[in-house]
């Protein structure tokens, strides 16, 4: 009976810290200075958006832009709308933590509005 041989990476390759590629999973955090995986995603996204219509973009396409694997984005979002959305979602925070008082005082002014009609 043949036995199968497990192929190990080469001394050369483990010396050097090379990566047979792309990490499928979260794993862990960003080290500082780095951009996250999901950050990569939306980015990769957002630009693909800038040059076609959301329903031409496929997990593959953003998936090679982020250097990412294409099941990691479907597990992280779902769909693209998902993305979308998340790029979104970090823009509202954004601007939220910003404390922009110009933007304090007009959510101020628009406090409730009244319909004339409306019993009080």
């Amino acid at each position: 009976m043949a036995r199968k041989s497990r192929s190990k990476p080469s001394a050369r390759s483990a010396a050097s810290g090379a990566s047979p590629g792309p990490s499928p999973g979260p794993g862990p955090g960003p080290k500082s200075g780095q951009v996250s995986e999901r950050e990569r995603i939306i980015e990769s996204f957002m630009g693909l958006l800038a040059e076609k219509p959301i329903e031409e973009i496929g997990f593959a396409e953003i998936a090679k832009g982020a250097g990412v694997f294409a099941r990691g984005i479907t597990r992280m979002f779902g769909s693209t709308l998902a993305i979308l959305a998340a790029h979104v979602k970090e823009i509202d925070r954004q601007v939220l933590a910003g404390g922009d008082a110009d933007m304090a005082e007009e959510i101020a002014a628009r406090a409730p509005i009244r319909c004339a009609d409306a019993p009080n």
